[in-house]
């Protein structure tokens, strides 16, 4: 079972992240994220971490290797045969979620986030991770080129939206949305085990 998260910058992914984790324990799960991937590739590169390197070595490896490439990646380093649920994080292009799905089918889910931006501004300054500035103007800055349509090489974040199984759009309460999430994936959990079933069954 795979669970895959997309969405802007501070949109509930972290919240949807601990929801689901919570859910199905943490002994069971897998966490991936893609961004950690290229924070690796910055880092190896001796470049200072932003959003700005991330995004430049993000899309150059989408433009070598095509949009899936960062999952192409992630496969690469995943221990084969693993058991329980891989949570894929980060998911930032349509072209990622197509390689996913080709490798799992109906056992993918996919949940997009989303929130305000006022309020996602807020997050951001609140959380000071070290790629993210301090600005308040900058972060919008980013936030607005983050959304920018570019599903070759690029982010795409309305393109995932599009591929979403679900849209958690932030506008409920914390603890709204976190039932919110939890009763997606007991849906979509019941399902593959009911796929598993009739499965061993034939």
């Amino acid at each position: 079972m795979i669970i895959g998260l997309t969405g802007p910058i501070a949109s509930g992914k972290g919240l949807a992240s601990k929801a689901i984790r919570a859910q199905l324990g943490d002994e069971k799960i897998t966490t991936v994220l893609l961004s950690d991937y290229i924070r690796e590739v910055v880092r190896g590169e001796g470049k200072q971490l932003s959003r700005d390197t991330l995004r430049e070595a993000g899309n150059a490896l989408r433009t070598e290797n095509g949009p899936g490439a960062w999952v192409k990646r992630m496969f690469e380093r995943l221990p084969q045969g693993g058991e329980g649920v891989l949570l894929v994080d980060s998911i930032r292009n349509p072209g990622e979620i197509k390689e996913l799905r080709a490798a799992f089918q109906s056992r993918l889910f996919v949940l997009a986030t989303d929130a305000p931006v006022e309020d996602r501004i807020k997050r951001v300054l609140k959380r000071a991770r070290e790629d993210d500035s301090t600005d308040s103007a900058e972060v919008e800055r980013q936030m607005r080129i983050e959304m920018e349509n570019n599903p070759e090489t690029g982010f795409s974040i309305e393109g995932c939206r599009e591929l979403a199984d679900a849209v958690s759009l932030g506008k409920e309460s914390k603890a709204e949305r976190i039932d919110e999430v939890q009763n997606w994936v007991k849906e979509f959990s019941d399902r593959v085990s009911r796929e598993s079933d009739t499965e061993l069954r034939q």
